[in-house]
């Protein structure tokens, strides 16, 4: 090729931005393209649906409707899903060789397998009043240049945004199940367009652009340049700035960066014929596909006057032919009075999947997949071949004109192919702990950041609040100390009270220490409440173990002298006795021989030669005491649960619980 040539062939490559409608942004969350159209876009978390009731998701599917009968033929929305890998990683340190080998072994699974994240988009377009004579001559004014007309359009834009706008805070709030969010609003904080990252998602392969403040010298650049250049919205036409690849439509389509190495092929699979029914979990199964995608759902609210009108001509039509199709005839009188009482409304659907892998050969298969979750519904979907770029540019919010295949729908037709459906995510973000506990991974490979606290901060802390509830040999031990394990990456302490000794290797694994609580581990149980250091809180503590020592059963009711005569005892011990001394037998000393509670005080003591040593006396009327709480504690309370009865199993909780207060509260307890 000559040089001459070679300059023609530039000359005539149409550029990327050429098939991108969006020309500027009005503010950093509306977008406007070259006919004058305007949008916004919401972020959505979705809704769970894999274990919800039928119920559950039509109230879902009742929510999105209603939000969508809310727009008129002035609008139109596009529903994106962006599915996409992730990369794992979690913050905090372990202080254990175990812990430390158990995390390493337990995330190497996710760096052998695909983990996905499902970003849920909903684009809202005013497209304007685009039917009958007053769309025609609102057309003919746009071309018009005078500065009367840039007036009349400029006032026009404005009450434009502000429809929009109106419309976006409507439907947001009815969509408040499913967690939207305007993006855009949040660019300084971020960093970055959150706007031009969503709709260079398409162009790119699925890989934004994130556009940052571009760096510049404020020596060499006025202040007025300066402001330009470090803006995080680009000057000109925005379209230009959305890519950053080469795009080639062959077989498939091909993403080239700059490197050679650097390319991504994809396949556009689109609905060529509609199944019969449909319903809200149809294209769930979509989800499952282990592979990046963008699915695209636009829906163009037709005018209520034309879709009548189309329904009567058909009907019309059918009873002239003697159409024996009854049945059909009923259900278009039955659409007509639902569409003719704003219950429902009808608009042009398009649907296409673009699928995007590494690998031609790895493509195949997940178009083959891909085509089959549409056949298993009873749609027919075909992968474009000479339709291709056209699908590819129509996916784009605004490029209405390369919607090749469309279908007239209803609004609940709609919100069954894009009823917002998403798997649980779990968040790493605005933790008590600073992240979350650990990462699970789901049926449809999506990550789930497990925490045991709702969301919170360290200056607003949450409450933590798991439950975990299971059935005999069904691993609750095992899930148990496996979360904890994780948790020990934020240096948390663990208290973990056990039955069978199930947790007794993990516990002595990480460095902690396990004790058996029973009569036959007597060096383990023995506790010395009265060795607490004097403070108002102990002394009511050891007052209330004391009336605890006297109840024959947790219902048991104790007077108020008896009350008097006990809390005489603990303040004789603190105030009279030395710290060596100080025990229960040694404090109840004082109580008059004619004391109403002796039988049931004096199990809990020891023998003082004249009566036998209690049963329990083992458990607190002691000289010293065998609790050390490290960070990491477990108690096996078998013999307690199975052996005692319950008013005992309460006051060897009171103590530790007791313990445990103080030690979490950083009090010292000797």
């Amino acid at each position: 090729m000559n040089h001459s040539n070679s300059i023609d062939a530039v000359k005539n490559e149409v550029g990327i931005s050429k098939h991108i409608r969006i020309t500027h942004l009005n503010s950093p969350s509306i977008f406007e393209t070259e006919n004058g159209a305007i949008g916004t876009v919401l972020k959505c978390e979705g809704v769970t649906f894999d274990v919800e009731k039928d119920e559950v998701l039509n109230h879902y599917k009742f929510l999105l409707h209603r939000a969508i009968t809310l727009l008129d033929d002035n609008f139109a929305i596009f529903i994106t899903t962006h599915r996409h890998k992730e990369k794992m990683s979690q913050k905090g340190q372990f202080e254990n060789d175990f812990l430390r080998d158990l995390d390493a072994k337990y995330h190497a699974q996710f760096k052998n397998s695909q983990m996905y994240t499902n970003d849920i988009y909903i684009t809202i377009i005013f497209k304007g009043i685009t039917s009958g004579k007053m769309g025609n001559g609102l057309s003919f004014l746009n071309r018009l240049k005078n500065t009367a007309i840039k007036e009349a359009k400029k006032s026009a834009r404005q009450n434009q945004i502000k429809s929009l706008l109106e419309k976006v805070s409507q439907i947001k709030s009815l969509l408040s199940t499913f967690n939207p969010r305007i993006i855009g609003e949040n660019d300084q904080a971020v960093g970055y367009s959150e706007l031009l990252y969503f709709l260079s998602l398409f162009v790119n392969a699925g890989n934004g652009i994130k556009r940052q403040y571009a760096f510049s010298s404020p020596i060499s650049k006025n202040i007025k340049d300066t402001k330009k250049i470090t803006s995080l919205y680009p000057n000109g036409n925005v379209a230009q700035y959305l890519s950053t690849k080469h795009l080639f439509f062959g077989d498939t389509i091909q993403f080239q960066g700059s490197a050679r190495s650097d390319h991504l092929f994809a396949s556009i699979v689109s609905i060529k014929r509609y199944g019969q029914e449909s319903a809200s979990i149809m294209f769930d199964t979509l989800l499952h596909l282990d592979c990046d995608f963008i699915s695209t759902h636009s829906y163009a609210v037709e005018s209520k006057d034309i879709v009548l009108d189309s329904i009567a001509r058909h009907i019309r039509r059918m009873k002239n032919v003697d159409d024996p199709a009854v049945s059909q005839v009923n259900e278009l009188h039955d659409a007509r009075d639902l569409i003719a009482s704003e219950q429902v409304t009808m608009g042009y659907h398009h649907n296409t999947v673009m699928l995007i892998s590494n690998t031609k050969e790895v493509l195949e298969n997940n178009v083959t997949q891909c085509i089959k979750c549409y056949s298993d519904t009873g749609f027919v979907a075909v992968r474009e071949t000479i339709g291709q770029e056209a699908a590819f540019w129509a996916q784009i919010p605004g490029n209405f004109k390369y919607i090749a295949r469309s279908s007239l729908i209803t609004s609940e037709n709609f919100v069954d192919f894009a009823p917002l459906h998403n798997y649980r995510t779990g968040y790493s973000d605005k933790n008590h702990l600073g992240g979350c506990v650990t990462i699970l991974e789901t049926p449809s490979k999506t990550p789930y950041r497990f925490n045991f606290h709702v969301k919170g901060s360290l200056e607003n802390p949450s409450k933590g609040h798991t439950i975990l509830i299971g059935g005999n040999n069904s691993g609750k031990t095992t899930l148990m100390t496996f979360l904890d394990a994780q948790a020990s990456r934020y240096q948390g302490n663990t208290f973990y009270f056990d039955r069978d000794r199930g947790a007794d290797i993990y516990i002595r694994a990480i460095g902690g220490k396990y004790s058996i609580l029973s009569p036959s581990h007597k060096n383990e149980t023995q506790f010395a409440p009265l060795q607490l250091p004097d403070s108002a809180e102990n002394r009511q503590f050891n007052r209330d173990l004391l009336i605890r020592f006297c109840m024959e059963n947790d219902n048991d009711i104790l007077s108020s002298d008896v009350i008097e005569m006990l809390t005489d005892c603990v303040h004789y011990a603190y105030d009279h006795l030395s710290v060596d001394h100080r025990t229960f037998s040694s404090a109840t000393k004082i109580l008059p021989i004619h004391f109403e509670k002796w039988s049931s005080l004096r199990r809990f003591l020891k023998s003082d030669g004249k009566y036998h040593e209690g049963d329990y006396a083992y458990l607190f009327d002691n000289h010293k005491d065998a609790l050390d709480l490290h960070n990491k504690v477990g108690f096996d309370l078998t013999h307690f649960l199975d052996h005692e009865p319950t008013h005992i199993h309460t006051v060897l909780m009171m103590y530790l619980f007791h313990r445990i207060d103080l030690a979490i509260n950083d009090v010292k307890t000797n």
